[in-house]
């Protein structure tokens, strides 16, 4: 997986454990998600904990199409 909004010089090191961080809400801090396995001008790239040729359920989140998942507002739309 490549890390976006992460530029190759932010200091990443090969090796290092990729974790949730919690900011927005969505999902609480310090879930392993995987270990950086490359950074270079291509971006930074991360092997996943987790054998993705075996989930059976995924959650994808784009905060680009529905800012709700941004700033967790999640409230009815008032009438």
């Amino acid at each position: 997986m490549k890390l976006e909004r992460l530029p190759p010089d932010s200091g990443m090191t090969v090796g290092t454990r990729v974790m949730t961080s919690g900011d927005g809400g969505q999902l609480p801090a310090d879930l392993p998600v995987g270990t950086i396995v490359s950074v270079g001008a291509d971006g930074v790239w991360v092997k996943p904990i987790s054998d993705i040729d075996t989930l059976s359920y995924v959650q994808v989140i784009n905060a680009d199409i529905d800012q709700t998942l941004v700033n967790g507002d999640i409230s009815p739309a008032a009438k």
